[in-house]
């Protein structure tokens, strides 16, 4: 549907800019990105079908302006992201499950080789999030 055509999922990984000891840190991103001169409404719809596990930013107007506006919607917590991978999974092709499974894995991967952080013990993995009755297992 509409993530597995104008969405895109990734791990980055990242210095905090705010720390002196170079730690760095890892997200998984999963955006669905539109264009229109106001809030497109199919952007909408897909933003309440993910549960609150995003949030709608723009418009983000490009340096000419020959193109509409761009707004995106975007989750970048390994939690939402999970979530938003168990809510779209049955819809999903096998290209994209292998690319969220990928991004996904990465950031376990990270999380469980960084050294621990200055102040305090390495979090662990964060279990999935529970939405509503459904829970989700993900399976290839």
């Amino acid at each position: 549907g509409f993530f597995e055509g104008e969405g895109s999922c990734f791990f980055s990984k990242h210095r905090d800019s705010r720390s002196t000891s170079g730690q760095y840190y890892a997200s998984v991103v999963l955006e669905v990105g539109q264009s229109g001169n106001t809030l497109p409404e199919p952007l909408i719809r897909f933003a309440d079908t993910m549960k609150g596990c995003g949030r709608i930013n723009g418009p983000y107007i490009g340096k000419t302006n020959h193109r509409l506006p761009i707004w995106r919607f975007r989750t970048s917590t390994f939690e939402n992201s999970q979530a938003m991978t168990c809510l779209m999974w049955s819809w999903l092709s096998h290209r994209r499950r292998a690319q969220l499974t990928k991004a996904l894995t990465r950031y376990l991967q990270f999380e469980q080789t960084r050294s621990p952080l200055p102040k305090g013990p390495k979090p662990g993995p964060r279990p999935y999030r529970r939405i509503g009755a459904a829970e989700c297992t993900l399976s290839q």
